[in-house]
């Protein structure tokens, strides 16, 4: 079915409206998305430097703590129930620290702290062999393994080794390694997290080893480092903007974390888009009362010049259309109503003439029938004229015919009293004298709208004078009359 012309007009205004609204809302949407995806990845980036900072500080305070050792006065002169009472308050002011252990620079265990237990002298071992031993004496520098994890409690350890020199000769005193418990950096990931991000620490092989949530430590949760920051999947398996600041302790690299779910990182360019549709809904709904609106103005007034043809069509010629608004619309209905009312005159025009020609035809055919019945050429002639007169109602007529020496007309036949006063007085023109006889010498017939502004009329004090201006016809000298 084809659709109307208001149809079409409502789509074309709704598409108007609709395709540069979308078209705008399509790049401000996708100008604010490209702008809030680097904000957002910029801010989780700064979160990480931070809790990467402050872990980095608290890590080297407790490289500085052990190292601090050092700096005592006679600490390798020192008893060891006072190098004991020193590596003790170590666990008392904190509570990093799983085990201490003081060795000599053979290795040998000169002293073991552990926090779960009491550990006699009788179960003192020697660190020969071991990395945080050999490491330390080979480097001379703090020494940091990698994470662990205690196989019961899920707990990650990591060890940290200082060396100790004598600082007469140079040579190792004594190392202390202290197994360092990352459960203390928990509580920099939970205060970060307040923020509304997920701030949680990884070693280099993708391992969680501190987390505001423990289950994460505990469970041995992993992730894949993305080559940078980004939007990816999270920890939990959710889309979220990630970003890392990798971080190094002697040997070793960890990585702080900070993630936030894309859906809250992106929640301004969700925003956006959210009113982007409800302008658009808005605007297409605006739109389509506003098209249907415009269409109807332009088309109704169609619409009734269409019913009015029809009507007219079916021969309804006194159908006119009304004429509301003076623009093009109303231009046509103007000339549809013209040519309405020029069609009327010319189909009453010609069913006037139609009429004429009807009453001639009558006429011709009453006077055929009187020259077949009468015989008196006298008699026939004012039978004519009055058959003439009759028919045409006219104010009068008259027939004209040549005497014998074909120079005058002679008057045959006149209505009424005109008529018998003229043929009384044996009334005659010249050839070529006025109308009648004008149309007698061309033989072509003469037809005048107004016999008193033609220079050729002749009027005859016997013809009686018309009301108002008449039509004067003369035809062939065979027959002639003039009204």
């Amino acid at each position: 079915m084809r659709k109307s012309l208001q149809t079409r007009l409502t789509i074309y205004f709704i598409a108007l409206v609709l395709i540069p609204l979308l078209i705008v809302g399509a790049v401000g949407t996708w100008q604010t998305y490209s702008a809030e995806v680097p904000r957002a990845l910029e801010a989780q980036d700064e979160i990480a430097k931070r809790v990467a900072e402050q872990v980095s500080n608290f890590v080297k305070s407790r490289e500085s703590e052990l190292r601090s050792l050092t700096d005592i006065n006679d600490f390798s002169n020192a008893t060891r129930e006072q190098q004991t009472v020193l590596l003790s308050n170590l666990f008392s002011n904190q509570t990093v620290y799983e085990e201490l252990i003081l060795t000599n620079g053979q290795g040998r265990e000169l002293i073991l702290l552990s926090r779960l237990k009491v550990i006699t002298p009788k179960e003192f071992g020697n660190q020969v062999g071991s990395d945080e031993f050999e490491k330390a004496k080979e480097t001379e520098k703090t020494y940091f393994s990698p994470v662990f994890f205690n196989e019961a409690t899920g707990e990650p350890f990591m060890i940290v080794s200082i060396p100790m020199l004598d600082l007469r000769n140079g040579k190792l005193d004594y190392v202390v390694i202290a197994k360092f418990r990352f459960k203390s950096v928990w509580d920099f990931m939970a205060q970060a997290s307040a923020s509304g991000s997920s701030i949680y620490m990884i070693d280099s092989n993708g391992f969680v080893v501190a987390h505001a949530n423990p289950s994460f430590v505990l469970k041995r949760a992993q992730i894949t480092l993305p080559a940078k920051n980004s939007f990816t999947t999270g920890l939990s398996g959710d889309s979220v903007a990630l970003a890392f600041e990798p971080l190094s302790f002697g040997g070793q690299t960890f990585y702080i974390l900070a993630e936030q779910p894309a859906s809250e990182a992106l929640a301004l360019a969700s925003r956006n888009i959210v009113l982007t549709i409800v302008i658009t809904l808005i605007a297409i709904i605006l739109a389509g009362f506003l098209g249907v609106f415009a269409a109807r103005q332009i088309t109704n007034p169609i619409a009734k010049l269409a019913a009015t043809a029809q009507l007219i069509s079916e021969g309804d010629l006194t159908q006119t259309t009304s004429v509301s608004n003076e623009d093009e619309i109303g231009a046509l209905a103007t000339a549809f109503n013209r040519m309405t009312a020029q069609l009327r005159d010319l189909i009453g025009s010609l069913e006037q003439r139609v009429a004429d020609r009807t009453k001639a035809l009558t006429a011709s055919a009453e006077v055929s029938r009187h020259l077949a019945s009468i015989l008196d050429p006298q008699q026939l002639a004012n039978a004519v004229v009055n058959q003439v007169q009759t028919a045409f109602n006219y104010y009068y007529a008259q027939i004209y015919l040549f005497d014998q020496a074909g120079e005058n007309l002679a008057l045959t036949a006149g209505t009424g009293e005109a008529g018998a006063e003229m043929m009384k007085r044996g009334h005659s023109l010249p050839k070529g004298r006025g109308l009648v006889g004008r149309a007698a010498e061309t033989k072509e017939s003469i037809l005048v709208s107004d016999t008193s502004q033609d220079s050729g009329w002749s009027p005859t004090n016997s013809y009686p004078r018309p009301k108002q201006r008449q039509w004067f016809l003369s035809s062939s000298p065979a027959r002639c009359w003039a009204c």
